[in-house]
């Protein structure tokens, strides 16, 4: 959208339990990112249902940096939509953080629930696609929960937000494969109702890590990855190759960043165990997700 001669932008924020991501683009076309940036803040690596003092700090840092992006641009507050997920549904206190990121970026910043992001999520997604399939499983793997979405055309047939992200996962994983590998098949039980039902559509940090690994990219290019098909295969020998590995080697992987290492074992775990309960023998994977869903959701001026 023009105003005269100007372009008129407007912002999304995505609050995630790992990473805070901004997203700066004209109204209704986030394809056309003058800012996208992903920040690892680790919010949901805390312990006793509280955001620590350190990733308080950080969080607030990096709303800092994203406001200051966003006042580059003269973006209005009611152009700017900023949405926090799962670490701070479960934090005692998000009341804290929520007012103090609200007076970092002078708009407002709100809590979703499981099944709000679960609808922006396939919302996102489908901006992503040329031509979504007729039906779908999108399963979209954060930090502290995944949100699974089955839908067919416009239909939503079935949601579910589960407490299993790449955090918890990983954490479990320092105990063993074993244990790891069996409590996430229970979490994932309520998939197994939904076996073979659709094509399978991977977003997230994970799903688009282990793209960007077994494309060999450095640096990562959204273009490449979006519609990349990763196969059930693929993952089980990364993730084997990984668990195989000191983590000082995981820096010499191309296509890994730094900051993601900790936790791609415990997101590739989540994803072989989501092919393997949904029979999925491949998956599409969407740079497309929560972050566009968000933008598109910010009312026309």
């Amino acid at each position: 959208m023009t105003t005269g001669n100007r372009q008129e932008y407007q912002a999304a924020i995505d609050l995630g339990s790992n990473s805070f991501r901004l997203l700066i683009a004209p109204a209704g076309d986030p394809g056309a990112a003058a800012v996208k940036k992903t920040v690892t803040v680790g919010l949901g690596r805390g312990h006793g249902g509280l955001i620590q003092p350190e990733a308080m700090a950080r969080g607030i840092e990096v709303a800092a940096g994203f406001a200051r992006e966003i006042a580059r641009r003269g973006i209005p507050a009611d152009r700017i939509r900023a949405c926090g997920t799962e670490a701070l549904r479960r934090a005692a206190n998000r009341g804290e953080f929520l007012r103090r990121v609200e007076n970092t970026l002078g708009c407002g910043a709100e809590l979703i629930s499981g099944e709000e992001e679960a609808r922006l999520t396939l919302a996102g997604i489908r901006a992503g696609m040329r031509t979504p399939p007729g039906e779908m499983m999108v399963a979209d793997i954060g930090g502290r929960s995944t949100e699974f979405i089955h839908c067919r055309g416009q239909e939503v047939l079935w949601t579910a937000s589960l407490p299993l992200g790449a955090i918890r996962t990983s954490a479990m994983l320092e105990e063993g494969e074993e244990g790891s590998t069996a409590a996430v098949s229970r979490a994932l039980a309520p998939l197994g109702s939904r076996k073979g039902a659709a094509g399978l559509v991977l977003c997230g940090g994970s799903a688009t890590t282990c793209a960007a690994i077994g494309l060999g990219l450095d640096p990562y290019d959204p273009a490449v990855v979006q519609g990349h098909r990763l196969r059930l295969s693929e993952v089980c020998g990364l993730l084997s190759r990984l668990l195989a590995m000191p983590r000082e080697e995981m820096a010499r992987i191309r296509g890994l960043p730094p900051d993601r290492a900790p936790l791609i074992a415990g997101g590739l775990l989540i994803i072989r165990e989501i092919m393997r309960a949904g029979a999925f023998p491949a998956a599409t994977v969407s740079d497309y997700g929560l972050l566009e869903g968000i933008f598109l959701s910010i009312p026309a001026s």
